[in-house]
């Protein structure tokens, strides 16, 4: 775990996986735990060193004293949980490390409907399944000082909608591929391809940046019941055109779950409720983890890009967000949601043209 010595005597410790900071030039500068930037962000203190550093981390800051701070990344790619107990305020990254999963706690109704109810199949990000136990919000900072923890809440400053043109367009496709780079590796990367937007965006990117023998695929081919078959056959002739057109291998991993699933669910019980997770899209992609941690000749770079669907895909969930006999409208529905909560409907209205 990096640790920092600041100049005050303060002592900052980075825990998970920073990938660098924005220069004053707008450039990524690769992370390295013995620059003196990093002592420098954190003289302002934890809020800014996370929001000045990139990656999925958490950070604590010691000191003076008996005071510490502690907070995550910029957006919370990391949980933090917190729970009171013995008069005493604990905070990790994990459920198990926590009180409760030895002492046991009632569950919180309004957590278990917003994960039966919401496609991620999670609570809320400041809840958790059980009551008395917290997860810190996107720019909270927990405090801990004099034998009391308090919690800062950072307000929420939506960003003003605006024009994206050509221009804006090409400076996203520099920072993804700038995010590529920085997240992927020299000795191979890996792919969990869906044949949607997102991971075959994902795919060019890294075979772009380290070429098509760095990079590697796989996808899941699911059968849930024998009766029912393969479900994702399309998806599956989809991964391997684009597989084949960018000359990458692509490694196909059944999903038989009709023969091994109670077993499989067993085996990843302890790490879903450590994490409160309840979807078994988990458990795909614990299958394709294990496949990928059997075949790798160590030290590649592993990207999901499926999971960042909210970002660009404007929200369609595989018709499970309402129950219509159309499977067409269900898609519509989808998207209609999507631009609805979006900001160029909400742009319409601010300038008065809501009736457009």
């Amino acid at each position: 775990m990096p640790r920092v010595t600041l100049a005050d005597g303060r002592v900052l410790l980075v825990a998970g996986h920073p990938v660098g900071w924005r220069a004053e030039t707008g450039g990524l500068k690769p992370f390295s735990p013995g620059r003196a930037e990093l002592a420098g962000l954190a003289a302002s203190g934890v809020a800014a060193a996370a929001d000045a550093l990139e990656g999925r981390f958490a950070l604590v800051l010691a000191g003076p004293g008996d005071r510490v701070e502690v907070a995550a990344d910029e957006f919370g790619q990391i949980d933090l949980y917190t729970q009171q107990a013995g008069g005493h305020t604990v905070v990790a990254t994990d459920l198990s490390l926590l009180p409760v999963s030895k002492d046991g706690a009632k569950f919180d109704q309004a957590a278990l409907v917003h994960a039966l109810a919401v496609f991620s199949w999670r609570p809320p990000k400041q809840h958790t399944f059980y009551q008395g136990v917290k997860r810190l919000a996107v720019g909270d900072v927990l405090t801990g000082a004099g034998g009391k923890a308090t919690i800062t809440q950072r307000p929420f400053t939506p960003a003003p909608a605006g024009e994206y043109g050509p221009r804006e367009l090409d400076q996203y496709s520099d920072l993804f591929l700038e995010a590529l780079e920085a997240r992927g590796s020299r000795h191979g990367n890996v792919v969990y391809l869906s044949s949607g937007w997102d991971s075959t965006a994902t795919l060019a990117g890294l075979v772009r940046i380290f070429g098509a023998r760095g990079v590697r695929a796989v996808i899941g081919r699911m059968q849930y019941s024998k009766r029912a078959g393969v479900i994702n056959q399309v998806e599956v002739d989809r991964a391997t055109a684009v597989a084949a057109y960018f000359k990458v291998p692509l490694d196909i991993v059944e999903f038989d779950y009709w023969r091994s699933g109670p077993e499989d669910f067993d085996a990843i019980k302890p790490t879903l409720r450590a994490h409160n997770i309840c979807g078994l899209g988990a458990l795909n992609h614990w299958r394709l983890a294990k496949h990928v941690a059997r075949t790798t000749p160590g030290q590649e770079a592993v990207f999901a890009g499926e999971i960042s669907d909210g970002a660009h895909n404007l929200g369609f969930s595989q018709y499970l967000s309402i129950f219509h006999s159309s499977l067409e409208f269900r898609e519509y529905s989808d998207k209609m949601a999507g631009y609805l909560y979006g900001p160029s409907f909400a742009k319409h209205f601010a300038e008065g043209r809501g009736q457009d």
